[in-house]
């Protein structure tokens, strides 16, 4: 893959030619193409791409490579807390009589939102999660 200053257009590379990236690609190493991925929300599709490939894998400092897997198991345990966050929260309106189905993408509608904030991370901020439901049938119906 030719060098870039970029780290996003390395990335954007990577995924619209499908050939993981290595360090050199962007300026700033290979910290800073992993955190540009956190940002750019592709850090586990990244820490996929490199670990699947022992030759690109090779190149990448063993302590980005662990931190990218720290990334991806992150954002699976909080993907997991959404789904588990929608379940509850459609179980307690079903129990009132609403039927709902979960949105991943929010849209118009009769939407209903679930927020739920968790215990302080180690930073001192809070991870919040979202969910969106939609209300099936008319507001007035049972």
């Amino acid at each position: 893959m030719p060098a870039s200053r970029d780290p996003r257009e390395a990335l954007r590379l990577w995924l619209t030619t499908g050939q993981a990236p290595s360090p050199e690609t962007a300026a700033g190493g290979a910290e800073v193409l992993a955190e540009t991925a956190r940002r750019q929300g592709v850090a586990g599709l990244l820490h996929t791409a490199v670990e699947a490939d022992t030759e690109v894998a090779s190149r990448w400092p063993a302590s980005v490579r662990e931190r990218l897997r720290e990334m991806h198991r992150a954002l699976l345990v909080h993907g997991i807390a959404q789904l588990d966050l929608a379940r509850r929260a459609q179980k307690a309106l079903e129990r009132g009589g609403v039927r709902s189905l979960p949105l991943w993408i929010s849209g118009g509608g009769s939407t209903i939102v679930i927020r739920m904030r968790r215990a302080p991370l180690r930073t001192g901020r809070h991870r919040a999660s979202r969910v969106s439901l939609l209300r099936c049938g008319a507001w007035g119906a049972g």
